[in-house]
């Protein structure tokens, strides 16, 4: 006799199978279609602090952003600063007031899509937006000796990137390591066909262009991948399939030249300190990573960093 009771029982347990596979599926769609409103959390206004001077500024793509700048007191660095991914620009006031309390000039980029400036927050378009903004800094005729690149957060990642790969000042782009190769084969060969004369010039231009890298790289609360901490908050979820902007800092820290000096709180539950010392451990570069003590997520006075700025550099 057939067993209409245990086809049903299979039948039954199919149809919860292929229920819960397809919400999840829906799930993994929803998720990859709105994943960087899960990623960028853009709210708020914000008004221009005591002193500083409001600017626009338009990126290669025609996206106008805003800037707020301060010049700096006794030819001291300026401190070109790089927001997280929560809040706005203005939010970090008290971090500004402080540095220029101390001398220090500040020059602080609005990402597109936050407080001030058009456009939508992704990656590629952030690091488009600093490209804009060095090159803003540049057309002032200040030498990248003359900047404190600061990365707070998500900031973190774009400084990292743009540390790495050396903003050219000369055609205002990054330069690929292919570029940089192949203009080191320029320069061999130049070399060779050149008198002695214009030999001693090419080495003075290479010291100079040695010379000119940024004063110092600050990291506040850094991480080593956005992946990483995705796939540690959404375990879940195929992140390594879905996420769009991956923020790989850990592809571009071994190739910074500049001092590097990390803060990092040890009660950070959005990007766990083990983050930035994997980080802070694949950096060659001079380099000195300061654990916050009862410090969560973007926790560290600004009167600390700079005294940790001054006595490091």
């Amino acid at each position: 006799m057939f067993d209409f009771l245990s086809l049903f029982k299979i039948n039954k347990f199919k149809s919860m199978f292929l229920t819960i596979i397809g919400c999840y599926l829906l799930l993994v769609i929803i998720i990859y279609i709105f994943q960087r409103s899960l990623q960028y959390f853009p709210y708020g206004s914000a008004s221009t602090p005591k002193g500083f001077e409001s600017i626009k500024i338009s990126s290669e793509d025609n996206v106008e952003l805003l800037v707020w700048q301060k010049i700096p007191k006794n030819y001291k660095k300026i401190i070109v600063y790089f927001h997280g991914n929560a809040g706005n620009i203005g939010d970090r006031s008290y971090r500004f007031e402080s540095f220029v309390e101390n001398g220090y000039g500040v020059i602080a980029l609005s990402y597109r899509g936050y407080f001030g400036s058009q456009g939508k927050p992704s990656e590629a378009g952030f690091l488009s937006d600093a490209k804009a903004l060095l090159k803003f800094i540049k057309s002032q005729n200040y030498r990248k000796s003359d900047l404190i690149l600061f990365g707070e957060s998500i900031g973190s990642g774009v400084v990292a990137k743009i540390s790495q790969n050396k903003i050219d000042f000369k055609t205002n782009r990054l330069v690929s390591d292919n570029e940089k190769l192949h203009n080191k084969n320029e320069q061999i060969a130049d070399s060779i066909s050149s008198t002695r004369e214009e030999k001693d010039d090419q080495k003075l231009a290479k010291n100079n262009s040695q010379e000119d890298d940024f004063s110092l790289i600050v990291l506040d609360s850094p991480y080593y991948s956005i992946q990483e901490i995705a796939q540690r908050n959404y375990p879940f979820l195929p992140v390594k399939f879905m996420l769009k902007d991956r923020f790989s800092s850990f592809i571009y820290a071994p190739y910074i030249t500049a001092p590097v000096l990390i803060f990092h709180g040890d009660h950070d539950f959005i990007v766990p300190i083990t983050s930035g010392q994997k980080l802070f451990n694949i950096i060659t570069a001079k380099k000195k990573f300061i654990e916050m003590r009862g410090a969560s997520h973007v926790d560290t006075n600004p009167e600390f960093i700079i005294q940790q700025i001054e006595e490091f550099i």
